[in-house]
């Protein structure tokens, strides 16, 4: 399998969102949210463009508290973690605002029940006019609007949908090594359900299926029903989209 990132649609319009966050006029909040079901591609799409634009990317943990945030992402920052919250808050403003980086937290449904930690995130946002990006599962948004003052800061959003048909073959096309025929890319897209990672998983077994016996084709007569994972590892079930 190649090492690259697939240009499917989910993608395509996080990218849209954080250009146009970069890119929106001033006294516009720059506050967006990625949102979707486990097994989409979320985080890899999130790591792949925070990468492409630079910006610092941490992942929330259960355990976080103010300190333990702030500290990883001045370690993001290139810089050892200080004493004191408020310095914290104050070296990272300045870094942000003096780069121009957007900020990314992925795993953010750890934030929600936590007052300090996402009112010291819109501090980070409002201080800096950076763009940050909260990253989280699909009812992350309903449970944010609660928070108003940060709901009211958010101008972008993405819902990230199962992948459909021509998603899976611009994913085969970028990651696989073998041609996979239509029909079975197909029936490989039916059984996961548009799960990005399913569809991955997939993937990989058709290809070391094919190198296995020296095809560099393998269509659905060739993999005649075998399975897609590992037997006894859980199918991912995602709802089909229309």
């Amino acid at each position: 399998m190649k090492h690259a990132i697939a240009p499917v649609k989910n993608l395509r319009l996080l990218s849209q969102a954080g250009e146009s966050l970069a890119s929106r006029d001033i006294g516009v909040p720059g506050i967006g949210l990625i949102c979707g079901n486990t097994g989409l591609g979320k985080t890899t799409a999130a790591a792949w463009y925070a990468n492409h634009v630079h910006a610092v990317y941490v992942r929330a943990l259960a355990l976080w508290k103010p300190s333990a945030m702030l500290g990883a992402i001045m370690r993001e920052l290139d810089a050892k973690p200080l004493q004191s919250c408020s310095a914290m808050m104050d070296f990272i403003i300045d870094k942000l605002a003096l780069t121009g980086r957007p900020l990314f937290v992925d795993e953010a449904d750890y934030l929600i029940g936590n007052k300090r930690l996402l009112e010291s995130l819109r501090d980070l946002h409002d201080l800096s006019t950076m763009p940050l990006i909260l990253i989280g599962m699909k009812d992350f948004r309903q449970r944010i609007m609660h928070r108003e003052q940060l709901a009211g800061r958010i101008s972008q959003w993405v819902e990230f949908k199962p992948a459909d048909v021509e998603d899976a073959r611009v994913l085969a096309e970028t990651v696989c090594e073998v041609e996979v025929s239509d029909d079975l890319l197909a029936e490989l897209h039916q059984k996961t359900g548009g799960s990005m990672r399913g569809l991955v998983v997939g993937l990989s077994r058709i290809e070391s299926y094919a190198k296995k016996h020296a095809l560099k084709r393998l269509g659905a007569a060739d993999w005649n029903g075998r399975a897609f994972v590992l037997s006894g590892a859980p199918q991912t079930r995602i709802a089909r989209v229309a």
